[in-house]
């Protein structure tokens, strides 16, 4: 078909170009508050009137998926058309982003046509330099060549216009995006609460990613288990605190490999494990799960299912959930130290208020009853100067005695409670002077075994020590029924450690029984020996009964050298 006169198609004039002008700014307006959908609703009647067209067809191939139509399409080209747009997914798929959208002068590309009297024009559609679509005319006339430029400049502002449309929806969301994070933020750290930190979470990812359900986990390290700690949804009430193994599922998948999963379709997937839906009746479609690390270690996997768009989750969901689950991991870890603090100061406040007890029990039953008994014995002598003077001096011998040994009880437990030779002549002469005082009022035999010298350690490093084999011993005082307590310090180079052994020959005990309910016990002189310990990077180990015997126990400590000669972190442990 022969070009047609240009007076056919009068060239657009100025007051044309304004009315065009008009509408491209209604366009932009359009395609800001309402998307590029609603765009190409509006610009393919028009551009198929200015450009004389039967109809036409706007495809997008990328997210969001769009197919348009307008107007009439003529059988005959319907399969030039689909042919068309099978090109352009080839091109997606095999043509990497260009340097620039249009590299050379916009011109309509013209596509072969089974019917000459239905030319077809199209013009491929780009979107931050990568290739998402493209748009169709049929045509009614072959145009002439001055028209078709004006076409082209038409069409490739709506083009124009719907790629920055999009950029600037999508700038608007991840605006809304980076509010909602400083929004997530502040909401996160502003609790310290644990379960609060959970539930806000949870929320918030199926609020914001429309999904219809969402669950946090955490690792049971222990058990090796998932724990459905917060479940959002139809199912959240089935859910709560119900376990399954780590390696079950996409959750667990994700939990073992520290990867993020999309998954839009379950039935498809093999890691999809569908016990949960029967447990629970939910229908699982769609999936997007992101591990919680902290430090590398994975405390836990952040799910969400079942998009409510069609289109189900993709990348940029992925990359928003993971920032939710990095600030969320942070958060869950600090809310943790905080429980685990606050745990601590009440479990040092418990066992202050048990030593004050004990050391008040200690002083009623010890140095206040003999002075008790002294009073009484100073009431008798002073009768007795009046009654019978000749037994006055016996009477003071008494007293002297009783006084003597309150003396000697109340030294004892100042000594127990800081030995004050640690600070001037170490640990060995600390040892030697405590075995000296136990030796008077024990009812076992207590031996030390110790090196005639050692390296010159830290005060702090040889309190932990002293306090570790002090609490041994009277253990063995109190429970073991023994006959012989021996306490043995040796030292090797390779490894270069300190090792303190405190051994008895009594009944023992059923170490893993204590254990497992020892602070219920209303003693928490064991739990003390372990956390001085783990203080000093020290291994800490009970046997009862004792290596080679059936009775006994035997309380072995290994200290690194290096952590004796330099101070070693700061903590208040249990005395």
């Amino acid at each position: 078909m022969q070009d047609v006169k240009s007076a056919t198609y009068p060239t657009i004039m100025a007051e044309e170009a304004r009315s065009y002008g008009a509408f491209l700014a209604r366009l932009c307006r359009t395609g800001q508050f309402d998307g590029i959908a609603k765009l190409w609703e509006e610009a393919l009647p028009w551009l198929c009137e200015v450009m004389n067209a039967l109809g036409a067809v706007v495809t997008y191939e990328a997210p969001p998926k769009i197919k348009q139509q307008y107007g009439e399409i003529p059988a005959p080209v319907q399969a030039s058309i689909k042919a068309w747009r099978q090109q352009i997914r080839y091109l997606q798929a095999w043509m990497p982003p260009a340097a620039s959208p249009i590299s050379t002068p916009p011109v309509l590309l013209a596509i072969e046509s089974p019917v000459e009297s239905y030319p077809l024009y199209a013009i491929p559609l780009w979107d931050d330099n990568t290739l998402v679509g493209g748009v169709v005319f049929v045509l009614r006339e072959r145009p002439t060549t001055e028209l078709a430029k004006q076409y082209v400049g038409l069409i490739e502002a709506v083009v124009q216009i719907a790629s920055l449309s999009t950029q600037l929806r999508k700038m608007h969301q991840r605006l809304t995006h980076l509010t909602l994070f400083y929004d997530i933020g502040q909401k996160l750290t502003s609790s310290l609460d644990l379960r609060e930190v959970l539930h806000e979470t949870t929320a918030l990812a199926a609020s914001v990613l429309d999904a219809d359900a969402s669950t946090l986990m955490l690792v049971d390290e222990k058990t090796q288990e998932l724990v459905f700690e917060i479940p959002i949804g139809a199912a959240g009430g089935v859910l709560q605190q119900q376990r399954i193994p780590i390696t079950q599922g996409i959750a667990g998948w994700v939990a073992t490999h520290g990867e993020p999963v999309i998954c839009n379709d379950t039935g498809h997937d093999e890691r999809f494990d569908s016990q949960v839906d029967a447990k629970t009746g939910y229908s699982t479609r769609s999936v997007l799960c992101v591990p919680l690390q902290v430090k590398g270690r994975i405390i836990g996997v952040l799910e969400v299912l079942n998009k409510r768009q069609p289109e189900g989750f993709n990348q940029q969901d992925m990359e928003w959930l993971s920032t939710l689950g990095v600030q969320a991991a942070i958060a869950i870890e600090n809310a943790r130290l905080y429980e685990d603090l606050r745990r601590e100061q009440e479990r040092i406040i418990r066992v202050q208020e048990q030593e004050r007890h004990a050391l008040a029990q200690a002083l009623h039953d010890g140095p206040t009853a003999t002075l008790g008994a002294i009073i009484m014995g100073l009431h008798m002598a002073q009768r007795l100067l009046q009654t019978k003077p000749e037994r006055i001096e016996e009477q003071v011998s008494y007293l002297l005695e009783l006084a003597q040994a309150a003396n000697k009880e109340l030294r004892q437990k100042l000594f127990e409670l800081r030995p004050v030779i640690m600070q001037t002549r170490g640990l060995l002469a600390a040892l030697r002077s405590y075995a000296t005082q136990q030796q008077e009022t024990s009812s076992f035999q207590l031996h030390m075994d110790l090196p005639d010298s050692l390296p010159e350690l830290n005060t702090t490093a040889a309190e932990a020590v002293f306090a570790i084999i002090q609490e041994a011993v009277r253990n063995v005082r109190k429970h073991a029924q023994a006959k012989n307590c021996w306490v043995h310090i040796t030292t090797s180079e390779e490894p270069a450690v300190l090792i303190a052994e405190v051994e008895d020959d009594g009944t023992g005990f059923d170490v893993h029984a204590v254990e497992r309910n020892y602070e219920e016990r209303g003693s928490l002189g064991l739990l003390s020996m372990r956390e001085r310990a783990e203080l000093l990077g020290a291994r800490f180990t009970i046997a009862s009964p004792r290596p080679n015997h059936a009775n006994g126990t035997l309380v072995r400590l290994e200290i690194p050298m290096d952590r004796l000669v330099h101070a070693p972190r700061q903590k208040s442990p249990a005395s």
